[in-house]
């Protein structure tokens, strides 16, 4: 005979006076979390099937115990049933949009078609989940994993047309937004697209700009797409442009790509025969920066234009 779910969680929980029949609830829980933990407490010994009916059970309920929902495609996932995982995942981002658990219910459901090595089927199903789901909170993650899809199966193109979905969306109605104009600038690059990839590293630097009307939020690529913008209007040869991007990155005090800024900053003064312009910048990278990655570049390039006196550098221009 199997012992009451929630008498094995009171034994787990040291409780006194809780047990089969007891209406007993320890202090601090619901009976929906205490029926929870006990189907938790079966999973946790290996007993899958139990756990998944469990979970199951709970999330069919009136109300609905939502992690429970969540718990029952994780829990099929772990016992192997891949099919059933994938669709237990999309009923639970379905019904639950707005679920803190969604977006990983979405990357689960994601991950079990691969594990399948069904990507194509897994598309369709999440083509569909995003229809369920447009205009509430899930739709960005589950766009974003019909992207990832495509990605593994190497359709670039058809990636490329999924991720503008998102970057159509104001920056500030998805979360994924930075992370999808972030790829489509990387298959720019990619494609060699200069004109594509320039005019996403604007949008992408204007997002910054404008956040700060609202926080102090940058997304994790803007350094590099400071870096990388100033890049091209240099092989333009616009140099004022280029160097206003990277003296940007040079004075951000958080950025780990300061010296990088430097540097470049650097190598548009030399190409405006401004070389002492020049040394002064690569002193700041030579002098103050010990750990920078672009010091032994900085010291060779100070080395190469004789920038003098300069600690570490020793001039190969042989009095030129």
């Amino acid at each position: 005979m199997k012992t009451p779910i929630a008498s094995v969680v009171c034994i787990g929980l040291l409780v006194v006076g809780c047990g089969s029949g007891s209406s007993y609830v320890p202090p601090g829980f619901t009976p929906q979390e205490l029926e929870w933990e006990g189907y938790h407490e079966a999973e946790k010994a290996g007993r899958l099937d139990e756990a998944a009916d469990g979970y199951e059970s709970m999330c069919l309920a009136t109300p609905a115990y939502r992690r429970a929902c969540y718990d029952h495609a994780r829990v099929l996932d772990r016992a192997g049933k891949k099919l059933l995982c994938a669709q237990s995942a999309a009923l639970f981002v379905s019904r639950f949009p707005g679920d803190a658990l969604a977006p990983t219910g979405v990357k689960l459901m994601g991950r079990c078609y691969l594990d399948m090595d069904r990507a194509q089927d897994g598309i369709a199903a999440l083509e569909e989940l995003a229809d369920d789901v447009k205009g509430k909170d899930a739709w960005d993650s589950v766009v974003y994993r019909i992207a990832k899809l495509h990605r593994s199966r190497e359709d670039t193109d058809s990636e490329e047309r999924v991720l503008e979905r998102i970057v159509k969306k104001d920056r500030w109605e998805s979360q994924l937004w930075g992370n999808s104009i972030w790829r489509l600038i990387e298959i720019s690059e990619e494609k060699r697209d200069i004109d594509t990839e320039r005019r996403l590293l604007v949008k992408f630097l204007d997002s910054r700009e404008r956040s700060y009307l609202i926080a102090s939020y940058n997304f994790s690529h803007h350094d590099d797409a400071l870096l990388r913008l100033g890049k091209i209007y240099l092989q333009e040869n616009r140099l004022e442009k280029a160097r206003a991007l990277f003296m940007e990155l040079a004075n951000w005090k958080t950025s780990r790509m300061r010296d990088d800024g430097y540097l470049w900053a650097a190598r548009v003064r030399l190409r405006q025969g401004k070389n002492e312009k020049a040394c002064r910048l690569l002193a700041r990278i030579v002098e103050k920066m010990p750990a920078a990655n672009t010091r032994k570049e900085a010291i060779e390039l100070a080395g190469t234009i004789g920038c003098g006196q300069m600690k570490g550098v020793e001039s190969t221009t042989h009095g030129q």
